[in-house]
């Protein structure tokens, strides 16, 4: 690591970024160091910086490039990027969703995309029970009778994918990876799970992570969904609307069961989705799937 430092950026202060998924470093004042995990492939990464050059053409803030490419770090590949300043920005439901619509709303544009990523964040009901099979039978503590019932619900409600609406999306879009930029646009970091699937995924995944922060907003998940259709241009369809809540409830159960949450917190997270009346989000109309671009 020094002598890549050396090598990259000799003698300007170092800061650890922080981050889950690899080592992030701010070099001086306009330059980040990512180290990414040694499964991630060059190529996955080089067509990840293809993708956020591409977003930033189109005017979305995202980490640009920086530097002639891709440098190695022992068994890991690393590489530079402009750093964006942000602001601290407490996680809002409706903010959140509407810096998704708006980073769907040029995705959907981009033609291809990297290879598929070797963690894929989306997981049905029948690989959720596989993989809990798996555990109960090695012994896994936290294969708890308690997930049983959580997951037969989650089955009746699940909506199939071949019946949403697909494109690339973010697979990730916590608090911690969409921010604030000084000129308060959204940033957009860590795409190192983009991948083509349902859309609504990223508003699931985005709806479990704010739950499993900040309680459970009900009554801002409508409004939400509406920020999100105005900033996309489009709306979403019946089957995504049924499918938003029971995707949001898998993603709980897919940090518990692999053993990456906190259990019972992200249990109760998952069956309070599960609770929630079938007309929160009152179906779309034939005359409301349309797009509503302006």
């Amino acid at each position: 690591m020094l002598k890549l430092l050396d090598k990259v950026a000799p003698g300007v202060a170092v800061s650890d970024l922080g981050g889950g998924n690899g080592l992030n470093l701010l070099l001086g004042d306009d330059l980040v160091l990512r180290v990414h995990k040694p499964f991630i492939s060059r190529t996955r990464l080089v067509g990840e910086r293809e993708l956020r050059q591409k977003l930033a053409d189109q005017g979305l803030r995202v980490g640009v490039p920086a530097g002639d490419g891709l440098v190695r770090c022992g068994p890991r590949w690393a590489e530079l990027e402009r750093f964006v300043p942000t602001e601290y920005l407490e996680p809002d439901l409706a903010w959140l969703f509407a810096a998704i619509g708006r980073l769907h709303r040029v995705l959907a544009t981009v033609p291809g995309g990297p290879v598929r990523p070797k963690i894929v964040t989306l997981a049905s009901p029948q690989t959720l029970r596989r993989w809990l099979t798996t555990n109960r039978a090695a012994g896994h503590p936290g294969a708890v009778p308690e997930l049983d019932p959580i997951l037969r619900e989650l089955a009746q409600r699940w909506i199939p994918t071949d019946r949403l609406p697909h494109q690339l999306v973010h697979g990730d879009p916590h608090p911690d990876n969409v921010l604030l930029s000084l000129d308060h646009k959204p940033l957009y970091l860590d795409f190192g799970s983009i991948m083509s699937a349902p859309r609504v995924f990223d508003l699931s995944y985005a709806l479990a992570h704010v739950l499993i922060r900040l309680g459970q907003p009900r009554d801002e998940i409508p409004t939400a969904v509406r920020a999100y259709e105005e900033s996309a241009g489009w709306r979403l369809t019946a089957p995504e609307r049924a499918a938003l809540i029971p995707y949001a409830a898998s993603v709980p159960l897919y940090y518990d069961i692999c053993d990456w949450g906190d259990g019972g917190p992200f249990r109760d997270v998952s069956t309070w989705l599960l609770r929630l009346p079938a007309q929160l989000l009152v179906k779309a109309r034939p005359s409301e799937t349309r797009s509503i671009r302006r």
